[in-house]
């Protein structure tokens, strides 16, 4: 966002903090399909540990 210099990107990192407490990370309920859970992968990255965890996920799924 940074880089990107954006005028509705100043806002966001100007007040970040409350930017981020409004993000909703849940998952969309049409991606709990089991025909769409197949095709889909789900990258979480909400936080260091769930970024983490989701790029391992990540790795080990597309390594098959």
């Amino acid at each position: 966002m940074k880089e990107r210099n954006s005028d509705r990107d100043k806002l966001k990192l100007e007040n970040w903090d409350s930017y981020v407490k409004m993000i909703d990370y849940s998952v969309p309920t049409i991606l709990e399909e089991k025909k769409l859970v197949d095709k889909c992968i789900h990258f979480n990255n909400e936080n260091e540990l769930t970024q983490k965890e989701s790029l391992e996920k990540t790795l080990k799924i597309l390594g098959e």
